[in-house]
């Protein structure tokens, strides 16, 4: 089932900054209703401003998508603005680059609550709906460090790398109920990620653009075709 452009809804997390953002842009331009949620209130702001500059209908909900309680506030507040949710994009991750004996449990704990169970917890609290409605998209933004690691990538890369097999995994089971679920798996972005700030990085790296327009071809593929994996790098290695 295809939604009138003019009425699909988008839930984007790691919405204020980064892919997140840039997400939101591309999709707002678009005319799609935004949902934009971090824990960063400030930064989304700045990512509801543009989007409702370009004449988009656009909220931002402010949430902790390792809070279970947080997740059903902010998703209950979603529906009584729109009653409905068509695409999700799920940006929204950390990153902690050392050598594995200098990482601790904690920051093990961190990644994976947040790169993993937070993805699980909100694909859990909006599934049911989207079976409800017999169609709906779930974008997942992996790394390419999920696919092949690299020293000093131990602990994030086990992370996306679970997100391999969870995208695949949850295609393989709503699929066939008009679910399309797509992972993205690009290289290094121009963002402030992983402890190094975007004005260190070079053409090694992608712009969060490039990744949104990705994004955004994805959440508009008809219902009677299906993206399941893709792979982003830059042509300077």
């Amino acid at each position: 089932m295809d939604v009138d452009i003019d009425k699909r809804v988008v839930l984007i997390t790691g919405a204020a900054a980064g892919i997140g953002r840039a997400s939101a842009k591309r999709l707002a331009d678009e005319g799609w209703r935004i949902a934009a949620v971090d824990v960063n209130q400030e930064g989304l702001q700045t990512t509801i401003s543009y989007c409702r500059s370009v004449g988009a209908e656009a909220e931002f909900f402010v949430c902790d998508i390792t809070k279970d309680k947080s997740i059903a506030k902010m998703y209950s507040l979603l529906k009584k603005r729109w009653n409905t949710l068509d695409t999700i994009v799920h940006c929204a991750g950390v990153g902690r680059y050392a050598p594995f004996l200098d990482l601790q449990i904690e920051d093990w704990q961190k990644m994976i609550d947040i790169n993993l169970l937070g993805i699980v917890r909100l694909t859990q609290a909006t599934l049911g709906d989207m079976l409800s409605q017999g169609s709906g998209r779930i974008i997942i933004l992996g790394s390419r460090r999920g696919l092949e690691p690299a020293p000093g990538t131990s602990a994030y890369s086990a992370s996306k790398a679970a997100l391999v097999g969870f995208s695949r995994g949850l295609a393989q089971e709503v699929g066939s109920k008009g679910i399309q679920v797509c992972l993205i798996a690009p290289g290094g972005v121009k963002t402030d990620f992983g402890g190094v700030p975007s004005s260190e990085k070079d053409s090694r790296y992608l712009d969060a653009s490039t990744i949104a327009e990705s994004v955004a071809h994805i959440a508009n593929t008809p219902s009677g075709t299906w993206i399941r994996e893709l792979t982003i790098i830059p042509l300077e290695l």
